[in-house]
């Protein structure tokens, strides 16, 4: 894994929405926490991968969970259309940013405050926040399972121990006879 600059040489603002569930909150702070930039490609290392985040039960696409959860700003950078503060759209917009690519900021993405009004819609956010409690309930339920099934394993391993097939070790256990025969 290359090695990555500290997050501290890139300044990344991250102010939550009020207006957001605090489950959604943590999905959106999640997708922008930053390792660090990879000094070789300059590209953004990122804490975890999107597809690793639990974005599915409040938007098809992570980038408009987390614009409904958070705004990201990139202090010192400006907007390629409107010239104001640059507001992050999605993880790709900070690559670009960094590889010294045009970007527009979230005001002149028109579609992504869009999505993330749709999330927020009172309607759509009571259904979407039932299925994220759906979601951590179901998680739960298959954890303790996975436990369970742990816990049936530890007691037969401990009830039947499994004799090894080392072979030196059959031998050396051996009668004397076996050690004769197989030693032929």
């Amino acid at each position: 894994m290359p090695k990555a600059l500290p997050p501290s040489d890139l300044k990344l603002l991250i102010e939550p929405n009020d207006a957001a569930p605090s489950p959604l909150q943590e999905v959106g702070i999640a997708y922008w926490t930053l390792l660090g930039v990879d000094p070789e490609t300059n590209e953004p290392k990122w804490e975890q991968r999107v597809s690793a985040l639990p974005y599915k039960t409040w938007s098809s696409g992570a980038h408009y969970a987390a614009a409904a959860a958070v705004t990201a700003t990139l202090p010192g950078y400006s907007c390629a259309t409107c010239d104001a503060e640059l507001t992050l759209t999605s993880r790709q917009a900070l690559a670009d940013t960094l590889a010294g690519k045009a970007v527009a900021c979230r005001a002149c993405h028109k579609r992504v405050d869009e999505q993330a009004a749709k999330i927020l819609e009172p309607r759509s956010l009571e259904r979407r926040t039932q299925r994220a409690a759906e979601a951590l309930k179901q998680e739960a339920t298959v954890q303790e399972a996975r436990e369970l099934e742990q816990s049936r394993r530890e007691v037969i391993a401990d009830r039947y121990p499994v004799a090894t097939n080392d072979q030196e070790d059959l031998l050396s256990n051996a009668s004397l006879l076996a050690k004769l025969g197989a030693w032929r």
